[in-house]
Order: C-alpha cells, then sequence, then structure tokens
C-alpha cells in the first residue's frame, strides 16, 4: 500500500460564505489541474483534471477537515459538497461549532488562511525521469484517493 502523501498545493482561492443556517462555511480550490509543483528537491508532481473523481464520488464524500494534518485531534468541520472543474477541485466545507473551528473561521474571515494542504494516496501515476543533469524526475497523478 502507497502511504499517504500530502502536499501544500498553492495558495487557493478561498472565500467565506458567511453563516447559513447558523453554521459557518467556506469554498475554494483545493487542488488545481495541470500545475507544476516542486516537491522539495526529489521531483515535480501535477495533477490531472478529474484525478480525485472516484474519490470524490466515493469515500472522500464527507471528508473530516483537519489542522495542520493532526489526524490525532478532532476535526474542525467537514466537506459539505465537491466540485471537479476544468482548472481544479473545489469544495465547500462546513466548521463545526467549536472553539477551535469559530477560531478557524475567524482566520479565514479575516484572510489569514492562504490555502489548504491535501492528504491522498495515489492510485495511478505516470513517471517521467529526468536523463539531464539538474532536470528532476516528473510525475503525473492519473487518480488518487483524499484523504
Amino acid at each position: 500500500m502507497t502511504p499517504m502523501e500530502t502536499r501544500i498545493l498553492e495558495a487557493f482561492e478561498l472565500r467565506y460564505d458567511g453563516t447559513e443556517g447558523g453554521k459557518q462555511t467556506f469554498t475554494g480550490r483545493l487542488v488545481p489541474y495541470d500545475k507544476w509543483t516542486q516537491i522539495g528537491d526529489r521531483f515535480e508532481e501535477r495533477m490531472s483534471p478529474g484525478v480525485f473523481k472516484k474519490s470524490t464520488q466515493e469515500a472522500a464524500a464527507h471528508l473530516p477537515l483537519m489542522v495542520q494534518h493532526e489526524h490525532q485531534a478532532l476535526p474542525v468541520g467537514s466537506v459539505v459538497e465537491w466540485d471537479d472543474r476544468e482548472d481544479g477541485l473545489y469544495g465547500r466545507w462546513e466548521l463545526a461549532d467549536t472553539a477551535d473551528a469559530r477560531s478557524i473561521g475567524g482566520l479565514i474571515r479575516g484572510g489569514h488562511v492562504s490555502g489548504l494542504s491535501a492528504g491522498f494516496i495515489p492510485v495511478r501515476s505516470e513517471w517521467a525521469f529526468a536523463d539531464q543533469p539538474g532536470e528532476m524526475d516528473q510525475v503525473t497523478r492519473l487518480e488518487a484517493r483524499l484523504a
């Protein structure tokens, strides 16, 4: 089994939705498609359009929202819906009614959160290995599961 990989993909588009029926929600692009991201000094990675399509329709339909990948902590919310577009995977998240979640909501409203980090498990990938000094290997993720 492939271990979960975590990538901070880019500062994404984030919009705070306000309060819907007493619930704080926010929307944004979680994963941009067809953009190369350098992963340390090891390789470059890009996500192909629809890479998470199966995942969002199945297991990732109600993923919890965690802070800083602290999987031992309680979640601060969960995903409400996914929107798989040509330029990336967008989502809408609902924050829980807890002190931690209210703090996160305040950070989002104040513009202090610049992005999300997606944890995923690669399912199908296509590698291109560098053949020149100074070049990096490249991987295109064709299918992955959000975790």
